[in-house]
C-alpha cells in the first residue's frame, strides 16, 4: 500500500425497484429495478479525487420477474468499477 493506492467512496444516487410484475407479465424491459452508484477515486495518500464515474445497475428479468437481489446489483456495479479502472490505468 502506498502512493497508488485508492480509496473508492460509493454513494447510490438514484434506486428504483421497478415493477416485479411488470416485468413478469410484460417482460421486455418493462418494470426494470435500476440503481445508479457514483463513485469518487481518491488517492489515499493526498485525499484528492482521480476519477469520478457513474455505475448503473439494472434487473430486467429473472424467475416470476426476479425479485430485486441488491446484492446482485451491487456485484454487478462492482464488475463494472473494475472494468472502468482496468481501462483507466
Amino acid at each position: 500500500l502506498g502512493e497508488a493506492t485508492l480509496l473508492i467512496r460509493p454513494k447510490i444516487v438514484e434506486f428504483d425497484e421497478g415493477s416485479q410484475a411488470a416485468r413478469y407479465f410484460i417482460g421486455f424491459g418493462a418494470g426494470k429495478a435500476y440503481m445508479d452508484v457514483r463513485c469518487t477515486f481518491l488517492n489515499k495518500q493526498t485525499q484528492r479525487p482521480v476519477a469520478e464515474g457513474t455505475f448503473t445497475a439494472k434487473l430486467s428479468m429473472g424467475v416470476f420477474g426476479g425479485a430485486v437481489k441488491q446484492d446482485v446489483m451491487c456485484a454487478d456495479v462492482a464488475e463494472q468499477v473494475v472494468r472502468f479502472l482496468k481501462k483507466e490505468t
